[in-house]
């Protein structure tokens, strides 16, 4: 079977039956290092249960991991994750031997119908593998270029493919972005794509022989610019640094009509599997006092703080309760946990200045990349120097720390800010208040010390009861549990209906036959 179905799959391109595309047999990877596989699906596909199978028949392969699973792998030797949206999940591969393994992509297409399927092989080695590349997940910003540089330790021309169109033909373009490929290097190859747009975002194949080598792309808003999500909601653009065990603050702006709706966060690099992990109206504590919420209505933003809990890349979504019938407001952002101090830091998120004053914000850096201020919400504005009639300069003299200076600050300043270099974003509170030297200490109702200005600061914060909570039954809200309850119903009803149809059937027949016998 296996051989049979090879020749179909060579034949065919990337694609197995039921239209599931993967990489084209065989990725290399080193032994005790991870890979990460796409697996493309047809829409029809997207509530259905996919899986990874382990064997090179697949008559016989063992099922290793399920998106429904509640449990995981034993070593974390394999991941899985899906994007409904998308239409493409996602396997996560630790390589435990030398030589060829083969995988299969596959969705539960139902009892009648045979699984839909389509095999891929990874090939371990011990060392550096024939094909590699120094990450899979990339980041580029619309309008710009991004380079990615593969070795090779193999011979055959190089090419270059978007998962899901590598037949058709290369004329340099993909998505409206030129790509190109360098060789000039022995054994290095650097792929360069132009002009990057939203649309870029995707599953890329890399491939030189038999071998090929999957990239992620995410194409994000330019850092110049902040993050808007869906129905308004703004947050940071993308990535903020933050050290392993230590907590930051992230705003989320939202529009005056979300005022006294409900706000929460939620954990999950896809929106539709994320877990909730706090609201604005729950009463309970998430463990080890992990995140805060608090809503400030008047200037229409809510707050999140996050303990960051590992190294690597954390997905967050800000989000806003619409109603039964709409979808839920929400825009993303993601953490970037580190051990030591982190790539870009601040001494601290939250900054008082005084009218009239000047305030300086020092930064330290450890990547390279030009640096930028902006006022959250007003990021897509030309940056002149100036945010709400205040003058504002970056002092880079001194290498790896970077100094915000704002002018002649105003009472309207106050508010979140953010400070970005390369891919990375810093968001800052400003707290201006009235100068205490200007105050006139004869007028009652004028402010005369800052304890009183930051008490008098209006904000819903969540005051949760000591004994936490399952955050995991957040996500069971009002809607899931009617679909829950229609779906009941259907499975319970239709086997009544089937019953009912016969039992009249065998009825009318057994009148109409006793009426035949009188007669």
């Amino acid at each position: 079977m296996a051989p049979f179905l090879g020749i179909i799959v060579t034949l065919c391109g990337l694609t197995g039956t039921h239209g599931i595309t993967t990489v084209s047999e065989e990725v290399s990877v080193e032994v005790g290092a991870t890979v990460s596989i796409p697996c493309l699906y047809e829409p029809s596909h997207k509530n259905l249960v996919k899986y990874l199978c382990k064997g090179m028949d697949w008559s016989s392969c063992s099922v290793e991991i399920e998106t429904n699973s509640k449990s995981s792998s034993p070593e974390g030797l394999y991941t899985i994750s899906d994007d409904p949206d998308q239409g493409v999940f996602t396997v996560t591969i630790k390589s435990q031997k030398e030589g060829t393994q083969t995988y299969w992509c596959a969705v539960e297409m139902g009892f009648w119908t045979p699984d839909a399927k389509t095999y891929f092989q990874l090939l371990g080695s011990k060392g550096k593998s024939s094909l590699y590349v120094d990450q899979q997940e990339i980041t580029g910003f619309a309008g710009d270029s991004i380079n990615i540089r593969f070795y090779s330790k193999t011979h055959g021309k190089p090419g270059w493919c978007e998962l899901g169109h590598c037949k058709e033909p290369q004329d340099g373009f993909i998505e409206g972005s030129q790509y190109s490929i360098d060789a000039r290097k022995q054994g290095v190859f650097v792929v360069t794509m132009k002009d990057l747009e939203m649309e870029s975002s995707g599953w890329y194949i890399f491939f030189q022989g038999k071998l090929n080598m999957p990239i992620h792309l995410t194409v994000a808003v330019n850092p110049t610019t902040t993050n808007t999500g869906t129905h308004g909601i703004t947050t940071v653009s993308e990535e903020v640094s933050v050290e392993v065990g230590a907590t930051v603050s992230i705003p989320c702006l939202y529009e005056p009509s979300h005022k006294n709706l409900v706000k929460y966060l939620c954990n999950g690099w896809a929106w539709s599997s994320c877990s909730v992990e706090i609201k604005t109206n729950s009463k309970c504590s998430p463990p080890e006092g992990l995140y805060t919420i608090s809503d400030d209505p008047d200037q229409g933003v809510f707050t999140v703080t996050i303990k960051s809990q590992k190294e690597g890349t954390q997905t967050y979504w800000c989000a806003v309760e619409m109603g039964f019938w709409t979808p839920d407001a929400k825009t993303y952002f993601q953490l970037l946990g580190s051990k030591g101090n982190s790539s870009l830091y601040v001494d601290q998120q939250e900054i008082t200045g005084f009218a009239g004053d000047s305030i300086n914000i020092s930064f330290v850096s450890k990547i390279h990349g030009k640096p930028g201020w902006c006022k959250l919400g007003h990021c897509k504005e030309p940056q002149d120097g100036f945010i709400e009639g205040s003058q504002y300069s970056i002092d880079t003299s001194k290498q790896g720390v970077f100094v915000v200076t704002m002018k002649d600050l105003d009472m309207e300043s106050s508010g979140w800010y953010i400070f970005f270099q390369g891919k990375l974003n810093m968001p800052i509170h400003l707290t201006v208040a009235v100068n205490s030297k200007t105050t006139n200490t004869t007028n009652s109702t004028m402010v005369s010390s800052l304890s009183e200005v930051v008490s008098d600061k209006k904000s819903t914060d969540v005051e949760p009861d000591n004994e936490p909570c399952n955050v995991a039954s957040y996500s069971i809200d009002l809607k899931n549990l009617l679909m829950l309850l229609g779906k009941s119903l259907i499975i319970i009803l239709v086997p009544l209906l089937i019953w009912w149809t016969f039992y009249r059937h065998a009825k009318s027949k057994h009148a109409a036959m006793t009426t035949s016998e009188l007669h």
